[in-house]
């Protein structure tokens, strides 16, 4: 049986990653937040408006919890895709009927008119040691996204292809993949 790690109850792994001056701004932010929430629930309390304490309070609580706890980074790359499923659509269609014309390195440069351009990097590239293509819409241009939408074409079992699963990519060593539907998987970067 695999040991599966619980994430903490506060999440809040990215701390380090910020510099240390973004760092003292939001402990003290927190602090302040934290400080004013419990002065107006007691003020509330010993004005014996209590009901209005509770509502503070646990208005205060489900703020932190949906703030701390839910994986925005999947929200905004379904909300994404939602948004603009027609423009993915007319990608994966332009890149099975092999419009992109990816040059050496993969990257698809003033491609077709017709493909949707999000200003990112946008590659098309074969998957390394198995049958199909890949294609990348990154969602930054550095040269490895934190964040990018995957297409998967040109194998028979490509629509239930998960790129994490690939034995032979790395996309699961970097990446967390989220299906998205159409063939699109999100992938986020693992911390």
């Amino acid at each position: 049986m695999a040991i599966r790690h619980r994430r903490p109850l506060l999440a809040l792994a990215w701390i380090p990653r910020l510099r240390p001056l973004a760092v003292l701004l939001l402990i003290v932010a927190y602090a302040a937040a934290g400080i004013a929430t419990v002065a107006w629930v007691g003020r509330l309390w010993r004005r014996h408006r209590r009901t209005w304490a509770w509502a503070v309070g646990g208005a205060t609580v489900v703020l932190v919890l949906s703030v701390t706890q839910v994986p925005w980074n999947r929200v905004f790359g379904r909300s994404w895709y939602a948004a603009h499923r027609t423009k993915f659509q007319a990608m994966a269609d332009a890149a099975r009927r092999g419009e992109l014309h990816p040059d050496i390195d993969g990257r698809v440069r003033g491609h077709h008119s017709s493909v949707p351009d999000f200003g990112h990097g946008l590659q098309d590239v074969p998957v390394p040691g198995a049958p199909g293509r890949v294609l990348m819409a990154a969602m930054s241009s550095e040269e490895v996204s934190e964040n990018m939408d995957v297409h998967v074409y040109g194998r028979p079992d490509a629509a239930r292809t998960d790129p994490c699963k690939i034995a032979t990519a790395t996309f699961g060593e970097y990446y967390r993949c989220t299906r998205l539907g159409g063939g699109w998987w999100w992938l986020h970067r693992r911390y």
